[in-house]
C-alpha cells in the first residue's frame, strides 16, 4: 500500500477534495458513501462506507441457505471485497479483493452465467482468481439499489467437473440478489 501525505484546505462550505489519486487507489468514485471516525489517538479516520456490510448476519444467512439450496459455492460481495461465504473456506475467499467478472457486473448492471466444465473462466470472482480458480460454473448476480447503483454481488460458483448451472440456480441467484437490495435500501434511508 502506497504511503500519501497530502496537504490540502477546507473550502468555506467545509468540503475536501480527495485527490485523483487516491480516489483511483481506493476506487472511489461519485455517489461512493465515506464514513468518518476518531481513533482512540483523536485521528480522524475515513473509509469508503460498504452499504452491503451495513445488512450484518442477514448476509451470511442468505449465503448458507444459498448453499444449501444448490450445493455450491456462495460468495457476497460489495463494490471492494467479499463481504460473506458459504461453501468455502473464510481463509480463502473470506474479505478478498474482488476481480474482473465481478467488476464487469457491478460496472455493466448484468448478471453473468457462465458453464464451461473443466476450463478456467472470464468470471473471475477474486483478483487472484486470475491465475489459480478452475471454476465449471458461475453465477454473478448484481445487487442492484433502486437509484441504479450497484451494491455488491451475489457469486454462485462450482469447481465440480461436468456442474453447470441452469435457470433455477440463476433464478436463486437474482431473488437472493434482489432480497439483499432491498434490505440495504431500508438501512440505507
Amino acid at each position: 500500500m502506497k504511503k500519501y501525505q497530502l496537504i490540502r484546505k477546507i473550502d468555506f462550505l467545509g468540503r475536501v477534495v480527495i485527490p485523483k489519486e487516491i480516489r483511483r487507489s481506493f476506487r472511489i468514485v461519485i455517489g461512493d458513501p465515506l464514513e468518518f471516525f476518531v481513533n482512540q489517538n483523536g485521528e480522524l479516520i475515513l473509509e469508503k462506507y460498504s452499504l452491503v456490510k451495513g445488512v450484518g448476519p442477514l448476509l451470511n444467512d442468505i449465503a448458507n441457505v444459498l448453499h444449501e439450496a444448490t450445493d455450491s459455492m456462495v460468495i457476497i460481495t460489495d463494490r471492494d471485497n467479499t463481504v460473506a461465504v458459504a461453501g468455502v473456506s473464510q481463509e480463502e475467499y473470506g474479505h478478498k479483493p474482488i476481480g474482473a467478472g465481478v467488476d464487469r457486473v457491478l460496472s455493466g448492471r448484468v448478471g453473468v452465467l457462465e458453464n464451461r466444465p473443466g476450463t478456467a473462466l472470464a468470471a473471475a470472482i477474486l483478483e487472484d482468481d486470475e491465475r489459480k480458480a478452475q471454476y465449471s460454473a458461475v453465477i454473478i448476480e448484481p445487487i442492484l439499489l433502486s437509484e441504479g447503483m450497484t451494491a455488491g454481488t451475489l457469486c454462485l460458483a462450482s469447481r465440480e467437473k461436468g456442474r453447470s448451472f441452469g435457470e433455477v440456480e440463476v433464478k436463486l441467484a437474482r431473488f437472493a440478489a434482489l432480497a439483499l437490495a432491498k434490505n440495504i435500501s431500508i438501512y440505507d434511508e
